[in-house]
């Protein structure tokens, strides 16, 4: 039961549903290229058009996406008194907002 509402949870979280949302547009456009690619009557230069314009869709995709608002949060830096003078600086008080979201989300997917 505690598993079913863990999973009841995520699929209700903003994350996956924006996830889901992306995932659909990619494959929709994949589906699209793929049958086209598939078809018999489909010549080589007609072949390279539709890759083409998939890629250029995925660039941007990759630019404008669902147009939300690209900054990132400044993560809180952590005060850590140094006891002695030749402690060194803590490396993830040096991290940008953006760093911290690429390291953050690259580790919670597998």
């Amino acid at each position: 039961m505690t598993e079913c509402r863990s999973l009841a949870s995520e699929i209700r979280s903003w994350r996956f549903l924006v996830c889901l949302i992306i995932w659909y547009d990619l494959l929709f456009q994949v589906n699209i290229i793929s049958k086209a690619l598939q078809s018999l009557s489909m010549c080589l230069d007609d072949q390279i058009a539709h890759v083409e314009a998939g890629m250029k869709f995925v660039s941007e995709y990759q630019d404008e996406g669902l147009e939300v608002d690209r900054s990132y949060l400044e993560p809180q830096r952590r005060k850590k008194t140094r006891l002695f003078s030749y402690e060194a600086l803590d490396e993830s008080d040096q991290q940008t907002g953006k760093e911290v979201f690429r390291i953050d989300d690259s580790s919670s997917f597998p």
